[in-house]
């Protein structure tokens, strides 16, 4: 599939490349078909740098992408961290990114319900921090409990 994939995106033009990734996104596609590669995600990047209809679009499913977990990710979807990365460099991107996220418009993040946490030994304190060794759905995690956070 993934040969097949690179030798048709190799027939079409940039322009035709574009339009395909708008209209997948337009019709709501992107998020159950993935990322295949860095050139289509910059494609949603720079819909998120425009003014236009489309940035919501793209922000929206780009926080999607960052909220998902590897067992809802589509199978050929680019990684979470090239994907943060792409929008760290956008700075209009990341600046709209988080305006929508603080009016309400989306999550950049996951609540996680504390009662999911087994908390296991301190590894380290700071000073504005103390870090534990936790388990969160069968992951070994770092917990950071902030000085003055509730229990």
């Amino acid at each position: 599939l993934s040969t097949q994939l690179h030798f048709r995106i190799g027939q079409k033009s940039l322009q035709e490349r574009k339009e395909d990734i708008i209209s997948i996104l337009r019709r709501g596609e992107l998020l159950q078909r993935g990322l295949f590669h860095e050139e289509e995600l910059s494609f949603v990047i720079e819909l998120l740098e425009t003014d236009n209809e489309l940035q919501p679009i793209a922000a929206k499913t780009l926080s999607n992408f960052l909220n998902m977990t590897s067992l809802k990710r589509p199978e050929f979807t680019i990684s979470r961290e090239v994907i943060c990365a792409a929008i760290v460099k956008s700075q209009k991107g990341l600046s709209y990114l988080l305006s929508e996220s603080i009016s309400g418009q989306f999550a950049l993040h996951e609540e996680i319900n504390v009662e999911e946490l087994e908390i296991k030994e301190k590894i380290g304190t700071g000073t504005e921090a103390t870090v534990f060794k936790a388990i969160y759905k069968n992951n070994l995690v770092a917990l950071k409990k902030f000085r003055g956070a509730p229990e």
